[in-house]
Formats: C-alpha cells, structure tokens, sequence
C-alpha cells in the first residue's frame, strides 16, 4: 500500500513542477495576452487556458464554425434522400481540447454570478473579455438550468405521473402572484 501512496505523492510533485514551469514561462509566450482573456470565463484557469491554446495554436485562424469542427463538436448526420437526421456529436477532431472544453463548462450548471475567486483570476483582462465572458456566462447558465429542469420535469413524470399536476398547480399559482403585483 505505501508503494502506491509514493507512486501518488511522486506524480502530484511532478504535475506541480511541471505546472510551475509553465507558469513561469507564459509571459514570453506570444498568446500570453489571449490567456488573459481566457481566464475571464467561468471554469477556464491559466493551466486550462494554456493547454487549449496549445492544443488550438492561434484561435484567430478559425472563424466559429471551423473551431467547432476542428474540436468536433459538430453533430453528426444520416441523410437518405429528402431527409436528414442529425445525431450527436462526432467527436472527430482535437480529443484533447474537447476534454479541456467539457471539463470547463461543468462550472456552468450553478447560476451566473461574478465570484472574487473569478474576478481575481480576470484582473489581468480587459474590459471588453470581461463583458463578453459574463455575457456568455449567464446564457450558459440559462441554457444549462433550463436543461436540467426539463431532464427534471421528464425524470418525475416517468416515476410519478400525478407529478404533473403538482408542477402545473405550483406555476400557476406563481403566475397568479405574479399578476397582481
């Protein structure tokens, strides 16, 4: 057992040294400004900024829906004469940018608010990556809480139709109160 717990305490040395060395390289990097930026969205760090822009080199390249192809985050598609069907996603393109992307999108399924842990790591952006990091934080916190919800209201009808009536009764009292304000 004490073998494995060294195997473990060696490899978070060398991620830590690793991570430093990274750290201390970045502001000669020619995309050190386009971390800056990066940081400003919710669930990207420096670590995660810097191995994304490794694995994507400069992003300006791309316009959106190259980007999206190149990550493979397109959907995939079964046409058979006048129809199409689309499926997921292909997953065809850089794997490991996709998995730094997943992983930082997580941080959306809580509601948009700006935290200090977020405003300290976005000090070093400018404005204008501020303003377009929190805009994009409070769609994709919408369109996350909203998904979870119908999972939600989907979930519960499976397991208890009379659920329904409960759901619809709650929103239209809601509305009801709403009304007379």
């Amino acid at each position: 057992m004490q073998e494995y717990i060294d195997a473990v305490k060696a490899a978070s040395r060398r991620v830590a040294g690793i991570t430093a060395q990274m750290e201390r390289v970045l502001p000669q990097w020619s995309l050190a400004p386009v971390v800056g930026s990066l940081v400003a969205l919710r669930g990207i760090d420096k670590l995660a900024a810097m191995v994304l822009l490794a694995e994507l080199g400069d992003i300006s390249r791309f316009d959106s829906r190259q980007l999206m192809a190149y990550l493979g985050l397109v959907p995939s598609e079964h046409t058979s004469g006048g129809r199409r069907r689309q499926g997921a996603i292909t997953k065809t393109g850089n794997s490991h940018a996709r998995r730094m992307l997943v992983e930082s999108v997580w941080s959306y399924r809580f509601p948009a608010r700006q935290t200090m842990h977020l405003n300290r790591n976005a000090k070093s952006a400018s404005d204008e990556a501020k303003s377009i990091a929190w805009r994009a934080q409070k769609r994709l916190c919408r369109r996350l809480l909203r998904r979870e919800r119908t999972l939600m209201l989907y979930r519960n009808l499976k397991r208890n139709p009379r659920w329904l009536l409960f759901h619809a009764t709650s929103h239209r009292t809601h509305w009801d109160i709403d009304k007379f304000r």
